[in-house]
């Protein structure tokens, strides 16, 4: 009775001792967005002003519009975050993720006119482009070869380590959602932490294991 309990003490004892700090989306981030104008990378320049977890504060975040119905004023509001990984509330308007991840990891030098554009495609509301704000004019050829791409293989798409993944920042119902482009997290090399918990299972089971044989015996 004594090598069970012991193996079932050292697996707790171990799983008290470890705290590993995983990276994580914030609920809510404190963020002021701006148009950059003709001559940038995005629709929005997104400085998170209060973040935490994958979103520090820094400034000039690539933001993207992701909705072509509702408007959003530039300042500074409070967003609600949301991983277009995983399930996303209702009311959040409808968008294509998958596609939509799929290019912005494969914008091919198409500038930010072409790819907002893909984007609003992709949210089921392509509005009519006015080529002289805010982005400059759309390029027709590589909007049609982005929107072929995303089609043919972005159906399933999920980005992996070394990709980026769109991060929504959204408050209601009636704003436009946007959304921040960030890099996957990257798996640590395993340490101690993490390695232990594991290890401490192994051994708790090997303990009661050898306890069941010896009553046999």
């Amino acid at each position: 009775m004594r090598k069970m309990k012991f193996g079932i003490l050292l697996v707790f004892a171990v799983l008290a001792l470890i705290s590993v700090a995983s990276a994580a989306l914030p609920s809510q981030v404190t963020a002021t967005i701006a148009s950059p104008g003709t001559a940038t990378h995005s629709y929005w320049d997104v400085d998170v002003t209060n973040g935490g977890g994958d979103i520090p504060a820094a400034s000039d975040y690539v933001g993207w519009c992701a909705d072509s119905v509702w408007t959003l004023n530039p300042g500074t509001h409070i967003f609600n975050v949301y991983s277009s990984l995983e399930a996303l509330p209702a009311g959040l308007p409808t968008v294509n993720w998958n596609k939509v991840n799929y290019v912005i990891n494969h914008k091919d030098g198409a500038n930010a006119a072409t790819i907002q554009a893909v984007i609003w495609y992709y949210d089921h509301g392509e509005i009519t482009w006015n080529p002289a704000a805010p982005l400059g004019p759309v390029n027709a050829a590589d909007r049609a070869a982005l929107i072929a791409a995303a089609d043919a293989n972005g159906v399933g798409y999920v980005p992996g380590p070394g990709d980026i993944y769109a991060v929504i920042l959204w408050s209601s119902r009636t704003v436009q959602p946007v959304f921040i482009e960030l890099p996957i997290p990257t798996i640590p090399s395993p340490e101690f932490p993490t390695l232990a918990l594991p290890v401490a299972m192994l051994i708790g089971v090997v303990g009661a294991v050898q306890y069941i044989r010896a009553r046999k015996e």
